[in-house]
């Protein structure tokens, strides 16, 4: 089971934001947010870094499983981030802040892979490759059924499991970014999520 520090990744539930807070999808109000970060309000800019901390911190903890390491990363991603404000055309944005911000965890994770972490790591069995054509399992599910159940059901899957399931489904990540990330192919990752999502669904049926 991987840990964060004494707490096991199926833990986390307590400690990573809400997908509600922030909303990593609102194009309008972002707009505005980078408008004040090009200006270099520093109550917006401290507010975003707090708002974000979390997820950048998890993410980087998961693709190097240390507190250490993910520390480091963290630090880089958003000073690589506030590096390239000034690229933003404000006019010409159509991208949230988190897909912004996102881009800099996919370009920091992969180089500190490319450095440390080898080939790109496939999958170990042959499987026929899976079409994510089926509804994605909704994260705040775990509302409805119970945060003490649904960490069961994530005990449930391997460790490789664990980290596409919840970079997908708790941090909204894209296939590909997930893949750069954890330095898997995308076959890997959506066979990964495949099997995550049929060993939960499973898990969430035998109550």
């Amino acid at each position: 089971m991987i840990s964060l520090g004494n707490l096991n990744l199926n833990n986390q539930m307590s400690l990573l934001p809400t997908k509600a807070k922030p909303n990593k999808n609102n194009q309008n109000n972002d707009l505005s947010l980078f408008k004040d970060l090009k200006s270099g309000n520093k109550q917006k800019t401290g507010d975003f870094i707090w708002s974000y901390l979390e997820s950048v911190y998890a993410i980087t903890y998961i693709a190097t499983t240390s507190s250490d390491i993910a520390e480091i990363l963290t630090i880089q991603i958003f000073q690589q981030a506030f590096d390239n404000l000034n690229k933003i055309n404000l006019k010409e944005v159509n991208y949230s802040a988190w897909e912004w911000l996102s881009s800099f965890i996919v370009l920091v994770c992969s180089s500190y892979h490319e450095e440390n972490s080898g080939e790109i790591l496939e999958d170990d069995e042959n499987m026929d490759s899976f079409n994510d054509d089926i509804s994605p399992f909704d994260w705040e599910t775990t509302i409805v059924l119970g945060p003490t159940r649904m960490k069961k059901c994530l005990a449930t899957l391997t460790e490789e499991q664990q980290k596409v399931y919840l970079l997908r489904h708790k941090l909204d990540l894209k296939y590909n970014d997930i893949a750069s990330i954890l330095n898997y192919s995308l076959e890997k990752v959506t066979t990964l999520l495949f099997r995550s999502r049929i060993q939960i669904v499973k898990c969430l049926g035998k109550g």
